[in-house]
């Protein structure tokens, strides 16, 4: 596949991502509309009043699948982008390319397994451990983590499992859709860091001292800058696309981690268990990768002052400056309005907790 021109793979990057799309609008539509009449219907009923709260914020989880896809859509040029600059960054740079790219790709087979892995396993939890909310209208389908009442009678055998499993196998779908974006930051992540220590180890082995010849030293000194630069345009490709993709998930962190803890006190079983383990560990891997790449471009700061500088002609002390200068530009990951780092991963948790405890009183 020819990466350096997005317009000749442009035509089947959109026809896929439409199927995708529509398929995933229809079933959020289903849902949404399921949760809406139970919504409506279950306000008044003081044994379902507690479930309302639950179905409130599910409707703000439905949102982020399709809303994922669109922003993937919206980033692929980006992304087509990050892997040609990616291929042309630091080239002379030595290192085993072919067994880091092995191992990533390894890990990244390893991690979708354990995801698909967990997703069977909640579907299977949820299918064992299935019971209606109310015995009042036989259209409420309680028995999953999101509340649904339909137009037609779902809460008897084999309707309910009917749904239920139709129901749990699309939910698996779209939580494979929104884990995709702790996988491919960490992917990201690990892919500059790679290039970052290449750099570093290269700026550490370079000697600028006066001792050598100018010509050779400034040869070697535009080299590092050459390779700086071109690792900070693919930052610049990586800021874009994991801003994009990690937006939906970051304005309804909060709600959703506060909706699957009440659902998990109020139901202890593996499946609200393995739900609310499943959205801590995807924030966390986002904010894990786009932390790592803020201290990537501290570390290689702190390299560039280890030089030894002080001991360079002073024909390069304006050159160097202006380096130093570049250098000071960090490397920070927005997501929105947000700055995606640990102490903004760790305030979004207390939060959850704080909201979940209100509203498991409640």
């Amino acid at each position: 596949m020819d990466f350096r021109h997005f317009e000749k793979i442009e035509q089947k990057l959109v026809h896929g991502f439409k199927r995708i799309f529509i398929l995933l609008l229809i079933v959020v539509v289903i849902i949404v509309y399921g949760l809406v009449q139970f919504i409506c219907r279950a306000s008044g009923d003081e044994i379902l009043k507690s479930y309302v709260i639950v179905a409130l914020f599910s409707l703000l989880e439905f949102y982020v699948p399709p809303a994922q896809v669109l922003m993937y859509y919206w980033q692929t040029e980006n992304m087509v982008k990050f892997i040609s600059q990616y291929m042309d960054a630091c080239r002379g740079i030595s290192g085993h390319s072919r067994k880091f790219y092995r191992v990533l790709t390894t890990r990244r087979i390893l991690f979708k397994s354990v995801v698909r892995f967990i997703g069977l396993t909640i579907m299977t939890a949820h299918i064992m451990k299935g019971s209606s909310c109310s015995d009042k209208d036989l259209r409420f389908v309680c028995g999953l983590y999101v509340p649904l009442w339909f137009p037609f009678e779902t809460n008897y055998f084999p309707v309910r499992e009917i749904v239920e499993i139709i129901e749990i196998l699309f939910t698996y779908r779209l939580l494979m859709i929104t884990v995709y974006q702790s996988i491919d930051s960490y992917i990201l992540a690990e892919l500059f860091e790679y290039k970052c220590r290449r750099l570093i180890k290269l700026m550490q082995k370079t000697s600028l001292s006066r001792v050598q010849n100018v010509k050779i030293v400034k040869q070697k000194f535009h080299y590092i800058v050459d390779n700086h630069q071109e690792i900070y345009q693919c930052f610049v490709l990586i800021r874009n696309i994991l801003g994009g993709i990690i937006a939906p998930g970051v304005t309804i962190f909060i709600p959703v981690t506060a909706n699957v803890s009440v659902a998990f006190m109020r139901d202890f079983n593996i499946g609200h268990l393995e739900e609310f383990l499943v959205t801590i560990t995807v924030s966390y891997f986002c904010m894990d990768s786009s932390q790592r790449i803020k201290d990537l471009g501290e570390i290689i700061q702190g390299t560039a002052y280890d030089m030894d500088w002080y001991e360079m002609d002073k024909e390069m002390n304006k050159e160097f400056i202006i380096f130093l200068m570049k250098l000071r530009r960090p490397f920070e990951m927005k997501a929105i309005l947000f700055v995606l780092e640990k102490p903004f991963f760790l305030s979004v948790n207390l939060y959850s907790l704080l909201l979940s405890r209100q509203f498991f009183k409640y």
